[in-house]
């Protein structure tokens, strides 16, 4: 599971306590009081290189104790370049880290393919007729990233929403194999040549994060394989990271979902390899390009 998914899951559940908290603001969207007007809220990404895809429905609710209910909604999601239409399959998933009892969310999923360039509609279903949508656009292909051992350079795309660095080691010790994907947030855009810059630090990320989970030193890791995973966003992409959380928590700020609340975002992601070998004093430098 990638970050983006990881953070827009946990979001959907988070998003209520943050709602709550700004009670006091001017006028403010108040979930737990009867609305005519929000629905159903709406967390989660529609990935063009996944295999299922998976969105988080839930009905914004007049309590904040959490049912295993099962959930008045039919979810259907349509591609609206080819007018395919599929229903969602339903999931009662378990979050015990966000409340003192478990909290019980209902997650849809399909395995239909979802397909870049393309523009696609979900849509929530009460039985007594109210609907919640979202419209996401899917980015385009986009070039192939160039690489230097420090940096990765990403052309001609308007929201870059990830970089990972994806780590498969062996600990020595016992023969284990080990897989750590580290997220790249040392990111510059070039306006005037329409490009990102990652900058990578290879021999940081092993040492800060590989070692010290391992609790290893670095001749007892053996580096398998490394590869970096460039992910882009479609036209309503939102980098929450720079938001406060006040202005998260107001409907009108961040969402794009009609008739409720939430966020749904088209993305398409390139998986490449990024070799690394060991140099002189066991630091991480850039491979050979015959090795």
């Amino acid at each position: 599971m990638t970050y983006i998914r990881h953070f827009l899951m946990k979001f959907g559940v988070l998003c209520l306590a943050s709602l709550l908290f700004i009670s006091g603001c001017e006028e403010p969207f108040q979930p737990i009081e009867e609305n005519h007007e929000y629905f159903f809220s709406v967390y989660g990404y529609l990935g063009s290189e996944a295999d299922t895809q998976w969105v988080r429905v839930m009905p914004v609710r007049e309590t904040t104790e959490y049912s295993d209910e099962p959930i008045d909604a039919t979810v259907t999601l349509e591609n609206l370049d080819t007018g395919e239409i599929t229903t969602m399959n339903d999931s009662l998933f378990t979050l015990s880290q966000v409340a003192e009892e478990d909290a019980y969310v209902w997650n849809f999923w399909t395995t239909t393919d979802i397909h870049p360039s393309n523009t696609y509609k979900l849509k929530v279903e009460r039985s007594d007729g109210a609907i919640t949508t979202a419209t996401v656009d899917i980015p385009g292909q986009f070039a192939d990233p160039t690489i230097d051992f420090n940096y990765v350079e990403v052309y001609d795309v308007n929201n870059l929403a990830e970089v990972l660095l994806n780590w498969k080691v062996r600990d020595r010790r016992d023969n284990t194999i080990h897989e750590f994907s580290v997220i790249q947030d040392q990111v510059i855009y070039y306006r005037t040549s329409e490009k990102y810059r990652i900058v990578i630090y290879p021999n940081d990320d092993f040492v800060n994060v590989i070692l010290k989970s391992l609790e290893a030193s670095q001749p007892q890791i053996e580096i398998l394989d490394t590869k970096a995973v460039v992910s882009v966003a479609g036209s309503d992409w939102v980098d929450f990271s720079e938001l406060g959380r006040d202005v998260i928590a107001l409907p009108e700020a961040t969402s794009n979902i009609e008739n409720g609340v939430g966020y749904l975002v088209g993305s398409i992601r390139k998986v490449f390899s990024y070799p690394v070998c060991v140099g002189d004093h066991q630091v991480i430098i850039s491979c050979q390009p015959d090795n």
